[in-house]
């Protein structure tokens, strides 16, 4: 009885919908249909003001902060500017086969 939510995520993955839809779909039938701890609408809510927090804004910010000073050349200015305050110490330099 337990192991129908896994199964019908499984059986989701399988046929090509996406990995979170399908977890999300098996843990709402089991929430809906095999247990009557929590109501269905106070499991949606929690869900919803899960996904509102700011701090799971972090992460694409950083990847696009990252992206862009890659194509502004920051990184590489960044990277110069490190070897020259630690490079001369052992371990802290690049290797001789990379290069700027």
């Amino acid at each position: 009885m337990v192991y129908i939510p896994f199964c019908i995520a499984f059986i989701l993955i399988f046929m090509d919908i996406p990995v979170a839809i399908s977890l999300i779909m098996g843990s709402l039938f089991y929430f809906a249909f095999l247990t009557d701890t929590l109501p269905l609408t106070m499991i949606v809510q929690k869900i919803v003001s899960a996904n509102m927090a700011t701090n799971l804004l972090a992460l694409p910010f950083f990847i696009m902060i990252g992206s862009i000073m890659n194509y502004a050349g920051i990184t590489k200015r960044l990277l110069r500017f490190c070897d020259a305050l630690v490079g001369h110490k052992v371990g802290g330099g690049w290797p001789m086969s990379m290069s700027f």
